[in-house]
């Protein structure tokens, strides 16, 4: 995985950028994230669903932008290391809906990347 900084953008500013398409569709408490994935609630938000074949027709049906970031935020290793982290030994948060949001999160990001690998393995 190649490491690149992401930049988290603020609620308003992912209004912007993702249009229609953005949706508060989980709503997370702030203090039960950690503090190193803080920035990154209002992703968890838009991309939080627990269905599988809701969260995939999400991910199907999503804007270019927010796929690639989608993207840009599990190559960044420090955020990568912060998931794994937390989602690797969550305790008692399994429960919360903080987890799960941040859960689907990275299922959407499992998503998009088996995708793309595929892609790139089967291009003509």
């Amino acid at each position: 995985m190649a490491d690149s900084r992401f930049t988290p953008l603020r609620e308003n500013q992912l209004k912007k950028r993702y249009g229609h398409f953005f949706k508060k569709r989980r709503a997370i408490r702030p203090d039960q994230v950690p503090a190193a994935l803080s920035s990154l609630t209002v992703y968890a938000e838009v991309w939080g669903i627990g269905d599988d074949s809701e969260r995939e027709a999400l991910v199907d049906t999503a804007p270019k932008q927010a796929v690639d970031d989608l993207v840009s935020i599990f190559s960044d290793k420090a955020i990568y290391a912060a998931f794994n982290d937390w989602l690797g030994d969550p305790g008692s948060d399994i429960y919360c809906a903080a987890y799960q949001g941040f859960s689907d999160l990275r299922l959407c990001y499992d998503s998009v990347k088996a995708l793309r690998d595929w892609e790139a393995e089967n291009k003509p």
